[in-house]
């Protein structure tokens, strides 16, 4: 632990807050002055400064041009011993405490101060050049003086935070509603408890808008921090939870955090039945909201990023994709919508929620000065997320065009037409997201009539051609196939049963990025692939055909001691009677039962025919599809049953630990482990000429090169090419230059979470060298 962790954590909390941690005798007054300050012009200002740069180029130039303006704000907000709550965006959350002892008149002055010299500060600093020119960021301030709630919210595995509440914060955002560009305004209370200490412009409503400041406040400034060195390891372990994981562990590493320009989906929850001033529960009511949609939102790889109370409706910010970027965003998002609605918006003390889903490349990284910092998102797709929970209906989820554009057909979507909303010219698309479609395991089985080649696996494909003839001659065994994302894997499972399904019985299964949610759900698959159950089939018709399906398989005799637990499993309808036979059975008899059904009709199909089982991604199986494999992979040395057990490397994953047990343990089933790299150059350019024949060969060198040899990305980017009408054969592709072929954001997305995965301390190298003159990494993996 370096000397400096424990300060670079401090600056991402409330300075009152860490002083209460370093010194719990230090009290967090409830009475005190609550300001706003909103800052207009960060748009135009991410557009000015990524204006032709590289995502990282322009990543580092906002950041810098961020810190110019944050850093002298945050300088005259601390010396007047005021605390940032909260980045909300484009605008700072602050509150100065009144301290026992102190007189209000006297806290007034000093927030008045601070907020006269913050203007002053935002009027030098705020004019940022930019290579289109100067762009002009305005500030107008909000402030009122009253009690507050103050609430320590969060589950810490998943992160703290620091929330105030109250009637005082619904004031200070109505004194700010009610100013313009350059205005510190106040309510009449506050100014009335220090009326000689300023001259008022004008009045707007019940509101003030501050002309002059005639007797400023002398700068009172938190003292440094200050702690015993025996103590510093638990104060950092007081501290960590309110800190994001990723930004702990880079700080941890000695590093600073990168700031990017990533694909991120932006979901704002607005809720609305809570009282923060007259309910004496208030405190479990909003811990018991948050903590619930804390473990939504990380069932699915999301992080809620902040939470703001009003009494008109309270929000909650879920980012998925930052800091960690995680792969289906927007399926990972749309889920927990509904999971939301479903776990938060069913809490007692809840009326209603509105939810707004959007996704875009959008800034995400610390903000602030070296004192005080924030981990934000910040971007159009950010303040479109917010715009459509607006405009949403009573628990309704809202989402835009580009969110629905990539889900797949696991949802039922209803299509709302156009609506205006701020900040757009033009009216924007939208859906309403209803509901996870039942019945259909979630996706459908692959269906197979005819798959690409496979280009440089010859070596691969002669050992798993091998163990398949083994296979057909009656002999089972275990295959594992490591590879990283886009190397090929389920590929090269289709592939293999595209070319031997006449001689083998094939089923498979695919487990989800999120499918630890999921309970199952491999296997759910992996049976409804093998019942061939037609597309889009309903519960009612899905339950028909699996009854059918079992009494073929087992006989009329033994069609009630299986189908009814594979229904059951499979989230089927069952009639009344057997549906009550089971009722009486605890978790486990079920599980048991269960097991020993799957493991009798596998036996079973393998009795007719042969039978390769091909499970893929299993770095994400839900923990019940990992006990059913290692309950059959005994099968395999008895039966002709070949299991094809597709992963990534991820040494952490509970499948990985049974790959390593079939490798070490003498008595295991028979195990082929095979890893897929990158291709070699001459494979890579052969299936470049395959999937866009006649391309000049420095195209075809440059997309090898920056594909790092990875076969999904250089599919991905010739299906770019092809979108943006170079390969329409309009377009002279000798005379393009090659900087012109941007990297689409499905490849970027793909690179960004597969880095993300990475050791943190690899994970800064490669974000540096992706900001570098090179366009991409030459070797994927590693960096």
């Amino acid at each position: 632990m370096t000397v400096a962790l424990l300060p670079a954590l401090a600056a991402y909390i409330p300075r009152d807050r860490v002083e209460h941690i370093l010194r719990p005798d230090t009290l967090l007054p409830e009475e005190g002055v609550a300001l706003i300050a909103d800052i207009s012009g960060f748009t135009p200002l991410t557009e000015a400064l990524t204006q032709g740069l590289s995502p990282d180029q322009g990543a580092e130039e906002l950041t810098r041009a961020l810190s110019g303006v944050f850093t002298p704000l945050i300088a005259e907000i601390e010396a007047f011993r005021g605390s940032v709550i909260k980045f909300g965006g484009d605008a700072l959350i602050v509150w100065y405490p009144r301290e026992r002892g102190v007189r209000r008149a006297a806290v007034i002055r000093r927030a008045l101060t601070s907020a006269w010299r913050m203007q002053q500060a935002i009027r030098i600093h705020g004019q940022v050049p930019t290579p289109i020119g100067i762009i002009t960021l305005k500030m107008k301030i909000g402030l009122t003086y009253g009690s507050i709630k103050r609430f320590n919210l969060g589950l810490p595995q998943y992160g703290y935070e620091d929330v105030l509440g109250g009637a005082t914060l619904d004031r200070m955002a109505e004194a700010e509603h009610h100013a313009n560009s350059g205005d510190i305004m106040l309510d009449r209370a506050t100014l009335a408890a220090l009326p000689e200490a300023i001259t008022v412009a004008e009045w707007r409503d019940d509101f003030a808008v501050v002309g002059r400041l005639l007797r400023p406040a002398r700068p009172k400034p938190w003292p440094p921090l200050q702690w015993h060195p025996r103590a510093e390891k638990a104060l950092v372990e007081r501290l960590i939870p309110y800190v994001p994981p990723q930004i702990y562990e880079t700080l941890a590493a000695g590093r600073a955090q990168v700031a990017e320009l990533k694909p991120v989906v932006s979901l704002f929850v607005q809720f609305h039945g809570l009282d923060y001033d007259a309910d004496p529960e208030i405190g479990p009511k909003l811990q018991t909201y948050f903590s619930t949609a804390q473990q939504a939102a990380v069932r699915y790889g999301g992080r809620v990023n902040r939470l703001i109370t009003g009494d008109k409706g309270s929000l909650i910010h879920v980012i998925f994709g930052a800091p960690r970027s995680v792969e289906e965003q927007e399926t990972r998002a749309i889920r927990c919508a509904l999971d939301l609605q479903a776990e938060c918006g069913g809490l007692p003390f809840i009326a209603m929620q509105r939810i707004g889903v959007t996704s875009g490349r959008v800034f995400a990284g610390p903000i602030g000065s070296p004192d005080r910092r924030d981990y934000t998102t910040m971007g159009d797709s950010i303040n479109l997320s917010a715009r459509l929970m607006q405009n949403a209906a009573d628990d309704q989820i809202l989402l835009e065009k580009g969110v629905r554009d990539v889900l797949g057909p696991e949802f039922d979507l209803a299509d709302l037409g156009t609506i205006r909303v701020k900040g757009k010219a033009q009216p924007i698309p939208v859906f309403a997201a209803l509901a996870v479609r039942t019945g259909l395991g979630e996706s459908e089985p692959r269906r197979f009539r005819r798959v690409r080649p496979i280009f440089g696996r010859e070596r691969e494909m002669a050992q798993l051609q091998r163990n398949l003839e083994k296979l057909a001659a009656g002999q089972g065994g275990v295959i594992t196939l490591i590879g990283e994302v886009g190397m090929g894997k389920t590929h090269f499972l289709d592939f293999l049963r595209f070319r031997t399904e006449t001689e083998t019985a094939w089923a498979g299964g695919i487990s989800l990025a999120y499918g630890s949610a999921l309970s199952g759900y491999l296997f759910i698959s992996v049976l409804r692939d093998l019942m061939d159950l037609p597309s889009g089939a309903g519960p009612d018709e899905s339950s028909r055909h699996l009854r059918t399906f079992c009494a073929n398989l087992f006989g009329p005799a033994r069609l009630e001691a299986t189908y009814p637990y594979l229904a059951r499993f499979m989230g089927l309808p069952l009639d009344d009677e057997l549906a009550r036979r089971l009722e009486g059975l605890s978790g486990e008899s079920f599980r048991w039962q269960l097991f020993e059904v799957t493991r009798d009709l596998l036996v079973q199909l393998s009795h007719r025919h042969a039978l390769a089982l091909a499970l893929d991604d299993l770095q994400w199986a839900d923990p019940t599809s990992l006990q059913l494999i290692e309950t059959i992979l005994p099968l395999t040395t008895r039966h002709p049953i070949i299991l094809l057990l597709a992963m990534r490397p991820e040494r952490d994953s509970r499948v990985w630990a049974l790959r390593q047990y079939l490798l070490e343990q003498p008595d295991s089933p028979e195990l082929l482990d095979l890893t897929l790299d990158s291709l070699e150059p001459a494979s890579a350019a052969a299936l470049v000429a395959h999937t866009a024949p006649d391309l000049p060969e420095r195209l075809v060198a440059y997309l090898v090169e920056k594909s790092g040899g990875n076969p999904l990305f250089l599919v991905e980017m010739i299906r770019s090419l092809r979108s943006q009408g170079f390969l329409s054969g309009d377009i002279d592709l000798n005379e393009i230059t090659l900087e012109s072929l941007n990297i689409p954001d499905s490849v970027h997305g793909l690179l960004l979470a597969q880095i993300d995965r990475l050791a943190i301390e690899a994970v800064i190298p490669c974000k540096w060298r992706r900001s570098s003159a090179r366009p991409f990494l030459p070797r994927f993996w590693p960096c």
